[in-house]
């Protein structure tokens, strides 16, 4: 009995180990910057020929007549590698609770640019680099691109979400 006892507190242990590391780690991972929106998107290479390259990221801005992203801002894809791709949200996330920013993107450049206070956002990990607004005094963290998943459906597609 004291085995059988043991053996359960074991596989207690092991159960309780692994869903917490994976709760902490999907908190960390679906961290939202921007108010939370529903995202899903199947994105036709054939339409977005720039996805076909590495490091030349491609403004979406619909999934058939539906505008995507935060408040319909739109999304940028790029091909990191391969076979992986990243996906952010167009939505500057460095102006508090105003969420009115869109991103640009200039091709050829490395970075998403707000013009609005002059953050600029690496395009491979979304994560900000410089902010030039003077009102930044107190040398704050900027926040993340909001990110999406990315999933390669066949030859031709890639799925963009952040639903399970």
């Amino acid at each position: 009995m004291k085995l059988l006892s043991k053996i359960a507190f074991f596989f207690l242990f092991i159960i309780i180990t692994i869903s917490f590391i994976y709760c902490s780690k999907d908190e960390t991972m679906n961290q939202n910057t921007i108010p939370y929106t529903r995202m899903y998107a199947e994105i036709d290479f054939r339409v977005y020929n720039e996805l076909y390259s590495i490091n030349t990221p491609a403004t979406v801005n619909k999934y058939g007549v539906r505008l995507i992203g935060y408040n319909g801002h739109g999304i940028f894809i790029s091909k990191i590698n391969s076979d992986e791709y990243s996906a952010f949200d167009r939505t500057c996330p460095n102006h508090g609770d105003d969420f009115s920013n869109v991103l640009e993107y200039t091709k050829g450049d490395l970075f998403y640019h707000c013009k609005e206070c002059g953050a600029k956002y690496n395009y491979i990990n979304g994560y900000a680099t410089k902010s030039l607004n003077p009102q930044n005094t107190e040398n704050r963290i900027i926040p993340k691109l909001q990110e999406y998943n990315t999933r390669i459906i066949n030859d031709y597609t890639l799925r963009v979400t952040n639903i399970r």
